[in-house]
């Protein structure tokens, strides 16, 4: 588990002036948009990059399900 701030998550996985503001990564966090795990420490959210799982994968929308398995 590496964990990284938001702010050096932005630094090192971005590169130019085409990378998502911090309050971007934040709302994308909180509605489950994010394919990385992270982890709230007080007032501080930290980004597991060495995350295996994808939370997009592990929220999945019942109807699309339905329509994806019946064709």
């Amino acid at each position: 588990m590496k964990l990284l701030s938001i702010f050096d998550f932005l630094e090192t996985q971005f590169t130019g002036n085409k990378r998502p503001s911090e309050r971007s990564i934040k709302r994308w966090i909180k509605s489950g948009n994010f394919p990385f795990m992270s982890i709230k420490m007080g007032n501080h959210i930290f980004i597991d990059i060495d995350s295996t799982e994808n939370t997009l994968q592990r929220k999945k929308n019942p109807l699309v399900e339905r329509i994806l398995n019946n064709g």
